[in-house]
């Protein structure tokens, strides 16, 4: 410390991750905000086998059957998470976008033990958030989905949806960022 009153501080500089964090079956998760490439309004889609937007195919896969969770199938508040990385794409239908936020990978807890099976598979960890826990959904799992097949082109019957995969409807892209 010097007269007056300076300190030469040594800070660390911790690397954090963008998540775009989502309420699915009264459960927080979280998807890489870099795999997000849109957020659509289930009214601006249409029932069809892939989902394409702006000259992508995404197949729809339903997340509620693998996470046994409860899903909305309408509401105010449910949209269409459009994701990929690389080549492989997909699209999933969540209950509510809760925001955008950026967390410091020291922040970034593993999953605790109680998380044995599959599952572990399903989710790369988790953080605080908002009084309780996010979970961080594995974009390579979600993604493996899209591309899984049975028969043909048919996505596995795990991963297929309960109704069919929409698709835009319109010329001009309608994709409504929703973030908070």
């Amino acid at each position: 410390m010097s007269l007056r009153g300076h300190k030469t501080v040594a800070t660390s500089v911790c690397p954090s991750v963008r998540l775009l964090v989502v309420d699915f079956g009264n459960t927080h998760m979280a998807v890489p905000a870099d795999a997000v490439r849109g957020i659509l309004q289930p009214e601006q889609v249409s029932d069809n086998d892939v989902l394409c937007f702006l000259g992508v195919n995404y197949p729809l896969i339903d997340l509620a059957r693998p996470l046994s969770l409860p899903r909305k199938t309408s509401g105010a508040d449910v949209r269409v998470i459009l994701c990929s990385e690389g080549d492989c794409h997909c699209a999933f239908q969540v209950d509510q976008v809760l925001g955008l936020v950026e967390v410091g990978r020291l922040s970034l807890l593993p999953l605790p033990p109680q998380f044995r099976g599959e599952e572990r598979r399903w989710f790369d960890g988790l953080f605080l958030f908002r009084e309780t826990a996010a979970l961080v959904l594995n974009c390579g799992w979600i993604l493996q989905g899209g591309r899984r097949t049975s028969t043909g082109n048919r996505p596995d019957a795990m991963w297929t949806s309960s109704r069919a995969a929409p698709s835009v409807h319109g010329a001009d892209p309608p994709i409504q960022c929703v973030v908070g």
